[in-house]
């Protein structure tokens, strides 16, 4: 369920429950990579203070006064999103961006397991041989997964209600971690297989991973 709010009251109990060092994703409307920043600070009523979106080099010209952006973040199951814009670009000693503080503030309940359509690499590892796949849609509790047999004539039969792991570092940010499902359904379709998955087990920081990558692929704010 998604609910909007214009209330000053509302916006500012809201903000006033970050915490300092608060991961945020940054939107910029011509920019697709994923743009990450930490809340520095704020006044409210009047201005936001984050570190440099990351990767500062895809943006850097971007920080300009008066451009428009999207700053969402994560709370208690809750995405939040506000439009804003920048204020001003400080640099040196340390670096900082101003935003202007929110008028308006749409929250979405992501616990419903809504799946979010990706493209999304990664590998799993059946009878010790890497097998290439796409995660292409995605939630907290499972995630859909394409094999194209094209690359994999020989490929090991995918047993259902059989585990396995999978392993994307573009989604988890590490080779250390990975999803641990149960195989629901897998059904082979012009060239490709197609298989279901339900999360066995969540690992805090997979599922931190996931709900941020979420984030990215969410469009709360028209």
């Amino acid at each position: 369920m998604t609910e909007t709010t214009s209330d000053f009251d509302m916006i500012k109990e809201t903000l006033s429950k970050l915490g300092i060092g608060t991961s945020l994703s940054i939107g910029f409307s011509d920019v697709s990579a994923n743009i990450t920043s930490v809340l520095v600070g704020m006044e409210f009523g009047e201005y936001i203070i984050i570190t440099p979106p990351e990767p500062l080099s895809s943006i850097r010209t971007k920080l300009f006064q008066g451009n428009k952006i999207v700053i969402r973040f994560l709370y208690k199951g809750q995405v939040i999103a506000f439009p804003s814009e920048i204020i001003d670009y400080i640099t040196g000693p340390k670096n900082l961006v101003f935003v202007s503080y929110p008028r308006k503030m749409i929250q979405q309940n992501i616990r419903s397991a809504k799946r979010i359509e990706c493209l999304i690499p990664a590998i799993t590892f059946i009878n010790a041989r890497e097998v290439k796949m796409v995660i292409t849609d995605i939630s907290p509790k499972g995630c859909g997964l394409v094999i194209n047999l094209a690359d994999d004539h020989d490929l090991p039969e995918i047993k259902i209600n059989s585990e396995i792991k999978i392993k994307s570092e573009y989604l988890l940010g590490s080779n250390e971690l990975d999803l641990k499902g149960i195989v629901k359904n897998a059904r082979k379709k012009q060239g490709k297989l197609f298989v279901g998955l339900q999360f066995s087990e969540l690992h805090q920081q997979v599922r931190k991973n996931i709900d941020s990558y979420n984030l990215f692929l969410e469009n709360f704010v028209q």
